[in-house]
């Protein structure tokens, strides 16, 4: 693994970042595993005979993102959840295409609340079916003409659903205008790295737009197809398209109606027949859900709750569900509790009142009953708390202070 691990720090080092985009500039980046960090690249860490340094990893590094670390923007992979080298060289392009964003000062950055509350309607679910259906059929068109209709259609049935879901449509113009991009270099460098036919990587690629369940289950996730195919579009209208990009406060999709008619979009569309693959998925999506918060609320272990003023500070917008007065976080979240910083690496329901982000409580299982202190609990793996803890019928409640 560490053979492969300096395999792909020296090809990202001497990669030449301007063939997937513009001027792309790279930061610092790193891999990393349960208990090491293999950082790249950073001006604090200079490796000897090596192209990393080995580090000890610490609780900054989860999931696969962008952060600061040691005052630097740093892209992060986390080898645990990827295992070939093709899609881990790839994926670091793609986090390191955040890192550009950030030099490039991006704020076409969506409301995450919004993505948590986006709405499953078999309405949108049709609509938006069909419209990812015309979106993957225009850039996959062998001719102009077809690629016009399909354009038209995309463009008919998106108008549409802006008038039927108004802000949660913008939610989606913002994550395609964010990840799209950063997916695009993604495919790019996959290409470069793949034995596969470019063609055969562009379907693969392509299959998360055309998965109608699986773009409902993942509102967010599935952003980054519509924003690739997009970015793919655009290449097809005009190559220069991504010079200026940034200089832009426009949506990718905005973007794109600079280089189509606008009297097009306003074209009708004709009531939306329901169909019975929409129904399905739209049961689905509900159904699996439940049975996500089902498997947490009847985990066994030890549950305990934590209630009080609670602040979250980071979470994996990629991995949340909401229900009612509920969500699950269901990778990680860090939260802040007395002005101090905590990472629970695991799954994490918490409940609300009002407005989403006022968080009354927090529910996780342990695997063993936390250390109760005299005024605290230690919990393995997050640390000490303080606050008043009670135990009730084999299930722990902590009060924090407000």
């Amino acid at each position: 693994m560490v053979h492969n691990i300096e395999k792909i720090c020296q090809e990202i080092i001497a990669l030449d970042f301007t063939k997937y985009w513009p001027n792309f500039k790279k930061v610092a980046f790193a891999l990393y595993d349960e208990k090491n960090v293999y950082l790249c690249n950073h001006p604090k860490f200079m490796p000897q005979n090596s192209a990393f340094c080995q580090l000890e990893r610490s609780d900054q590094f989860v999931a696969d993102a962008l952060i600061i670390y040691e005052e630097r923007p740093t892209a992060i992979v986390n080898l645990e959840q990827h295992h070939d080298y093709v899609s881990i060289f790839s994926l670091l392009v793609h986090e390191l295409f955040h890192g550009y964003q950030f030099l490039k000062d991006e704020k076409r950055f969506p409301n995450e609340f919004v993505g948590i509350t986006y709405p499953i309607c078999n309405e949108n679910v049709e609509l938006r079916s069909q419209e990812r259906k015309y979106l993957y059929h225009a850039v996959m068109a062998d001719t102009l003409r077809e690629q016009k209709q399909n354009i038209n259609m995309f463009l008919r049935f998106r108008k549409k659903r802006e008038d039927l879901i108004d802000e949660f449509l913008v939610y989606e113009a913002l994550i395609e205008s964010v990840e799209g991009p950063a997916w695009y270099v993604e495919l790019k460098a996959y290409m470069d790295k793949s034995p596969l036919s470019n063609d055969d990587v562009l379907k693969k690629f392509g299959e998360q737009l055309l998965d109608n369940k699986d773009s409902m289950m993942n509102i967010r996730r599935s952003c980054y197809s519509s924003g690739l195919f997009i970015c793919l579009l655009l290449d097809q209208i005009t190559m220069s398209w991504k010079e200026n990009f940034f200089e832009t406060n426009k949506s990718l999709y905005e973007y794109l109606l600079q280089y189509v008619e606008h009297k097009e979009i306003a074209a009708h569309v004709e009531e939306v027949t329901i169909s019975q693959e929409t129904r399905k998925i739209t049961n689905a999506v509900s159904e699996q859900k439940k049975s996500e918060f089902n498997a947490i609320i009847h985990k066994e272990g030890y549950h305990l709750y934590i209630e009080g003023n609670i602040m979250i500070s980071n979470m994996d917008p990629m991995n949340i569900i909401h229900i009612d007065n509920m969500i699950l976080d269901k990778n990680f979240l860090r939260i802040i509790i007395n002005n101090n910083d905590y990472v629970i690496k695991q799954p994490v329901l918490r409940y609300f009142e009002g407005d989403i982000s006022n968080i009354t409580k927090i529910h996780f299982v342990l695997s063993s009953k936390p250390i109760t202190n005299k005024n605290s609990i230690t919990i393995e793996g997050v640390g000490e708390i303080k606050g008043e803890f009670v135990e009730e019928k084999g299930v722990g409640y902590l009060q924090v202070c407000n």
